[in-house]
């Protein structure tokens, strides 16, 4: 099955998108990639611009278990979801 999904991060943004990117491929091995835009921040307080992309993936993972690898991913770098 192949999935759309995004990434984007307003904090160290060029580092953890590039890290994000890294490990995606690490861990399937081939991704269809966006251009990486920056935006501002809609809905939050933040004076911290985004880095935003989108990447396309194949893997056999049901939806839910391929959510639960992206958020290990984000709790593994720390990520608030506060």
């Amino acid at each position: 099955m192949f999935y759309l999904c995004s990434i984007g991060s307003n904090l160290n943004p060029a580092q953890h998108v590039s890290q994000a990117v890294a490990e995606l491929l690490e861990r399937f091995g081939h991704l269809r990639l966006s251009s990486v835009i920056q935006t501002k921040p809609v809905g939050m307080h933040s004076r911290h611009d985004f880095l935003n992309c989108l990447f396309i993936v194949e893997s056999e993972l049901s939806p839910a278990q391929l959510k639960a690898e992206f958020v290990t991913m984000e709790l593994a770098h720390g990520r608030d979801r506060n």
